[in-house]
This record gives C-alpha cells, sequence and structure tokens, in this order.
C-alpha cells in the first residue's frame, strides 16, 4: 500500500472529507482539498514535517504512515525474509495452514513479542464485539499509550518497594560478590517469589565486550503489585538493591515491564559476565524442579533441599536449610 493510500484509507476510516483533512493540516481552503488530493494520488510526497501534521490531523501514529509499501507477494515474501533474518521467525506447515513462528525465548524479541500478544487480544476483542472500526482504529494509533502505560506499571513497582529498598541499605544488605547475589536469590526462591531467569547471550544492550553476558530476570507485575507479605516485599527490595549497586559498578541494567499471555511482566536485564554460572544454578534447580515434579515429591521442603544442594556444589555455600 503506498503512502498515499495509506492517507485516503485512514481519512475514509476517520469520516473526513479532502478538503476537511487539509484545513485540519493547516492549509488554506481554497487549496486543501487539492493538496490532499495530490498525496493520495502519489502525485506529491509530503515532507516529513506535513507527515507529522496529516498524522496528528488523522489521530494516527506516524508510523502508520511509514513508507513500506507492500504491493505484491513478492513484497510480501521480502518483508517475511527480514523477520527471518532479524527476528528468526520461522515459517512452519499446518494442517491446511502456514504459520510465522515468533519464539518467546528470544530475549531480544521481548518488545516484539510483547505488541504480538497486544495484537493478539486486541483481534479477539473485535471479533468478539464485533467492531471493526474500533480495531481499525487501534491500528491506526499504535502502538498508543502502551509504553506509557508499561512505564506507569514499572514506576508503580518502584514505588511500592522502595521504602524497604531504602531500610535494605541500612541493614548493609548490600550484594558485594556473586555469593551475596545467590544468596539474595535464595531468598526470593524461599519467600515464593515466582521468577524465571534465563541468559542473555545477544546484542539486546548494544556491542560491548565488556557485557556480552548477562541474566534476564522476569516476575509477575500482578503478584509484585498484589503481595503483602513483608518477608516478600524485603526479598524483592533487596534483589532491586542489588541491581543498582551492579549499575554502579559499571554494568548495564535495564528494568522494563512487557505484556505478555499470562499479563504485564517485570523484565530486569543485567549484563555482567560474571554471572554466567549463576544462570547455570538456576538452570539447573529448574530441572530438578522439573524431575521432580514427575517424580511427584510431595512436599516444598523436598524442593528446597534440592537448592541447598546444588547451591552448596557450585558455590560452596553453607545455607539455612531449616524447614520455611
Amino acid at each position: 500500500m503506498t503512502l498515499g493510500e495509506k492517507i485516503k484509507n485512514y481519512r475514509l476510516l476517520k469520516g473526513l472529507t479532502q478538503k476537511e483533512l487539509g484545513m485540519r493540516v493547516g492549509f488554506s481552503e481554497a487549496t486543501a482539498d487539492s493538496r490532499i488530493r495530490k498525496y493520495e494520488k502519489d502525485i506529491m510526497a509530503p515532507k516529513a514535517d506535513l507527515r507529522m501534521k496529516i498524522a496528528n490531523a488523522l489521530d494516527i501514529s506516524i508510523s502508520a504512515l511509514s513508507d513500506n509499501d507492500i504491493s505484491s507477494c513478492e513484497d510480501v515474501l521480502q518483508a517475511f525474509f527480514q523477520l527471518e533474518d532479524k527476528y528468526k521467525v520461522k515459517i512452519n506447515k499446518g494442517d491446511k495452514k502456514l504459520c510465522l513462528e515468533f519464539s518467546l525465548e528470544n530475549t531480544k524479541n521481548d518488545l516484539l513479542n510483547s505488541y504480538l500478544n497486544v495484537w493478539a487480544d486486541q483481534k479477539a476483542l473485535a471479533e468478539m464485539n464485533k467492531s471493526n472500526f474500533a480495531y481499525c482504529n487501534w491500528k491506526a494509533q499504535f502502538p498508543g499509550s502502551l509504553i506509557e502505560d508499561w512505564n506507569t506499571i514499572r514506576n508503580s513497582i518502584f514505588e511500592k518497594y522502595n521504602n524497604a529498598i531504602t531500610d535494605s541499605y541500612y541493614q548493609e544488605r548490600c550484594a558485594v560478590t556473586q555469593k551475596d547475589f545467590v544468596h539474595h536469590l535464595h531468598e526470593m526462591l524461599t519467600n515464593n517469589i515466582t521468577m524465571d531467569i534465563q541468559e542473555i547471550q545477544d546484542s539486546d544492550f548494544g556491542p560491548d565486550p565488556r557485557t556480552d553476558y548477562g541474566l534476564r530476570f522476569e516476575f509477575s507485575c500482578e503478584e509484585l503489585l498484589t503481595s503483602t507479605s513483608q518477608e516478600y516485599i524485603n526479598a524483592f527490595a533487596v534483589f532491586l538493591k542489588d541491581t543498582y549497586v551492579i549499575n554502579q559498578l559499571g554494568h548495564v541494567i535495564d528494568y522494563r515491564v512487557y505484556q505478555y499471555k499470562e499479563g504485564h511482566q517485570f523484565v530486569v536485564k543485567v549484563r555482567d559476565p560474571a554471572l554466567e554460572r549463576i544462570a547455570a544454578l538456576y538452570n539447573t534447580f529448574l530441572k530438578k524442579y522439573v524431575d521432580a515434579e514427575r517424580n511427584k515429591l510431595d512436599t516444598a521442603k523436598d524442593l528446597y533441599k534440592l537448592f541447598i544442594e546444588i547451591v552448596s556444589r557450585l558455590y560452596n555455600i553453607r545455607l539455612d536449610s531449616s524447614e520455611k
């Protein structure tokens, strides 16, 4: 679709005439319709500043007026090839259908996967409500306030844990070594904080040979914001404080909220090559956990002891193994 076709489609979606749109953009009454007509017929192309004015007049995102023109099957395939190269998208054959697969395990795709989940939700909502206008309007305004909304949730998390973070400084519970950091991860696990840890080995933070390895921590925003357990709050506050300390030591930290099938997730990415063994520790524990579930170990105490065993073996750390 050409730029002119996009302008026309969004103008019609908003129920405007060419003259009305032209006057909203700032053209005179005498030339408003002719200027918009030339843009829609691709006789003229609006410059960047005018394109922004047109987007504002239509109340749509400037990205909706991008120059990507996909008008043939070959164009579609070239776009798919770019998705494959940049986002590692795979094509799979199913029963009477072909599917593009976006891996949720690829941490480089956090934002894209989040957008795709929101899109799926909006499409399902449109089909349920049979409201194509609202759906088309959502697409035209995308991403709208999504990033702002996610940042608001992130800030709410920081606000809730701010007092406990301050207290943890006074308690001098600062992670100075990897052992300290593992102790604090252990506290989160034993205080029922649901988290997932993945290794980072990509360019999420840009090319930097000093930080080509790190960890990605994922938490449930709903759980973080609704928990009233003081032990839970203290344990997570200590983790946040640890990330501040790591950042002060010169390593890159990134805090984001994304929206997945499970809901909003608080994602913390820590770039520090020294953390590689912690990922191995946690992944080993998860494997033990899966095996325990398969073998139907019937108490949390059994899993807790497994974690103690792994920590002791990899880090020679003595942790309290008393029953929680």
